[in-house]
């Protein structure tokens, strides 16, 4: 599934994780939170955005909270909130990390995924491209339950296999 994101939503994502990096360098200090780049979250923003635009143009009338736009309020709940309380997390790779780092959670993000009951959406997005990919969706409890230890430059629970993931039309079915 490929959402496209219009110019102007692509410089307000710039501008927002230049805010991001900003506020996370200033918390933490660059040298200790040194994969806090521009690009990197860029591309986590516009997967984020990509999803709550996919999910507005299917149903239209569905309550959506984009808590990504608030990314320093810690007592948001998830990225995405489809009312009443699915959460949704989405994780973002660029394209030639699909491969070797797509499907993969941390395991303290997957413990607090879990606590949520949280819907992982999967996405693909290159810096700055106009073109996010939708690959599909799991319930956190299936990353916990399918999913295999993979050391990146973090632990992290992988989803090898492609085929676990569910299609993205068939999310629908849960609201």
């Amino acid at each position: 599934m490929i959402v496209a994101l219009k110019p102007d939503k692509i410089a307000w994502c710039l501008k927002h994780a230049t805010a991001m990096v900003k506020h996370y360098e200033s918390l933490y200090g660059c040298k200790q939170y040194n994969h806090n780049k521009i690009d990197s979250n860029m591309v986590g923003v516009q997967g984020e955005m990509a999803v709550a635009n996919y999910l507005k143009s299917v149903d239209p009338t569905l309550e959506i909270r984009e808590n990504y736009v608030d990314f320093s309020n810690n007592t948001l709940k998830g990225d995405i909130v489809v009312a009443p309380n699915t959460v949704i997390e989405v994780k973002t790779v660029r394209p030639h990390h699909w491969e070797n780092l797509g499907r993969m959670v941390p395991p303290k993000q997957l413990t607090k995924y879990l606590n949520r009951k949280a819907i992982i959406i999967w996405a693909v997005a290159a810096p700055h491209d106009l073109e996010v990919t939708l690959k599909g969706w799991n319930h956190a409890q299936e990353i916990a339950q399918l999913g295999v230890y993979k050391k990146t430059i973090c632990d992290n629970t992988w989803l090898e296999d492609e085929s676990h993931m569910h299609p993205m039309e068939s999310l629908f079915e849960l609201f």
